[in-house]
């Protein structure tokens, strides 16, 4: 059938989900990215409902749309604070807020003018000098006489960064042959490595992934590939597959997304410049997918036949298996938030595990759930302050001016004992950055890397991080004509 959605997302995407704070500073207003604030260390978040909405009339001229907002809250009673949205409404769109209004918008989409509030930068989580406890170490390593002794794939002070190995010139799927991708899922069985990886079809990029993806089935005898596409496992448009092994059940449980992840978001089917467009047709003789939302497969075997099952309404889905046996399920729902799996099958609501939390390093979306050996839980996020990357580019640049800001980032760890209380790291602590190092000594700057994700071994250690990404400076992944991204594996030490 046909969708259709503002194509917003498409045409103004030159900054961040939520990233207005450097278009035009007010001195007497801090800004703010997508973030419930707190009114003191104690204080849970308070996402209040808007006063008002408004339409503004600067056709996406975004120093214009912080004026006008600006003004009308100035002259509407009791409004102190404002909203604006750059992504899906162009920054046309104000929310305006009453005083007392303390957190905003629990979505990273939207920026937050807060009169009279000063911004700062977050705190390290880690205690300065010697480790003291083995939350220094970032639950990656163990804390002995002040010292992180980091596990398998970690190094640093404390055990904050993945130990990447150098990569070589070909991607693991997508310079070979050269089509559009934007990250996979693994699965290894027996000497074959299974890959589970979004394509865009008709010759398509970025551009119209809401539209134009598929989710392929490639395999490679050794990790870092190339994979060799072997079938269509959803067709248009399924996008961002994750993968677990249940040992309970003996089947393989393929999370993904249908559309654009969400059912407020329909998919944008207008003629474009691609080879073909996706209207709802079959391809490769597969029907399309239901209605925007979370799509679930099992199967007994990573070559199919694969089957629905029922889930909950759960965007970019990141599925991990507790060494219990529990099915525990991330979700981007807004914010990140989390769910498990009853033994009656049916699932507990979600909990919010990012919103409000003080390490939040900006606009986190993307989540990869794990498990380590102990049992303790770890997520891997993309997390951003900004859309240009790196910053070079010009545009990000380490300016510690807002509540999320601690510089330019990519990524994000959080850790937690009992998997409700997280501890966020980013930053200069994060996990990994815009770079690679090439085996022949190179650095290879990407302009975004997304959609993480990663292999463990037997013992819970990663052997690699998977990430889509995109070669182009200034970034132009949602640019016709040189929209090109690929799904970048490194291996681990």
């Amino acid at each position: 059938m046909m969708r259709t959605v503002t194509v917003l997302l498409l045409l103004h995407a030159s900054f961040a989900f939520g990233d207005l704070c450097n278009v035009l500073p007010l001195s007497d207003y801090g800004c703010f990215a997508g973030h419930c604030l707190t009114d003191g260390p104690a204080s849970p978040p308070t996402c209040s409902p808007y006063l008002s909405k408004a339409n503004l009339t600067c056709n996406g001229n975004l120093t214009c749309a912080i004026v006008q907002a600006r003004s009308l809250c100035e002259s509407t009673p009791t409004c102190s604070s404002f909203a604006l949205d750059p992504t899906f409404h162009s920054g046309d769109l104000a929310l305006l807020y009453t005083a007392n209004t303390s957190g905003l918008i629990a979505n990273a989409a939207w920026s937050v003018f807060i009169k009279g509030v000063s911004p700062s930068p977050p705190p390290s989580p880690f205690h300065p000098g010697p480790c003291q406890s083995h939350h220094d170490c970032s639950l990656n390593g163990v804390c002995r006489g002040g010292e992180c002794i980091c596990n398998s794939g970690w190094r640093g002070n404390h055990c904050q960064h993945l130990n990447l190995k150098p990569i070589s010139n070909v991607s693991a799927y997508g310079t070979s042959p050269n089509v559009t991708s934007w990250g996979a899922t693994i699965v290894a069985v027996n000497d074959t490595y299974h890959m589970f990886v979004t394509e865009e079809v008709g010759g398509c990029g970025l551009t119209y992934w809401a539209s134009n993806s598929q989710i392929v089935h490639a395999t490679s005898q050794t990790l870092a590939g190339p994979y060799v596409k072997q079938s269509v496992v959803t067709p248009p448009s399924t996008s961002n597959p994750q993968i677990v092994y249940n040992n309970r059940t003996g089947t393989y449980l393929l999370f993904h997304i249908t559309g654009a992840g969400s059912s407020s978001r329909s998919v944008v089917t207008e003629p474009h410049q691609c080879h073909s467009k996706i209207n709802g047709a079959t391809w490769e003789g597969l029907a399309p997918p239901p209605d925007d939302g979370t799509g679930l497969l099992e199967s007994n075997s990573p070559w199919g036949p694969w089957h629905p099952s029922e889930f909950l309404d759960c965007n970019n889905p990141a599925p991990a298996i507790h060494p219990n046996g529990t099915l525990f399920v991330a979700c981007h729902n807004g914010p990140i938030m989390m769910t498990r799996q009853r033994p009656d099958g049916s699932f507990t609501p979600l909990v919010d595990i990012a919103q409000g939390h003080p390490f939040v390093p900006g606009n986190c979306e993307d989540p990869f759930l794990y498990f380590d050996a102990q049992g303790h839980f770890h997520l891997i996020a993309h997390c951003y302050v900004c859309y240009w990357y790196p910053a070079e580019a010009g545009q990000c640049k380490q300016r510690n001016t807002t509540a999320c800001d601690k510089g330019v980032t990519c990524s994000a760890h959080a850790f937690s004992e009992d998997g409700l209380n997280f501890t966020w790291v980013g930053s200069d602590d994060a996990p990994y950055d815009f770079t690679s190092l090439a085996t022949t000594g190179e650095v290879v700057n990407h302009s975004t890397r997304e959609r993480p994700w990663m292999l463990l071994d037997g013992n819970s250690n990663p052997q690699a991080l998977i990430n889509g990404v995109s070669p182009s400076f200034p970034q132009l992944k949602f640019v016709d004509g040189v929209d090109w991204t690929y799904t970048l594996l490194v291996e681990i030490e």
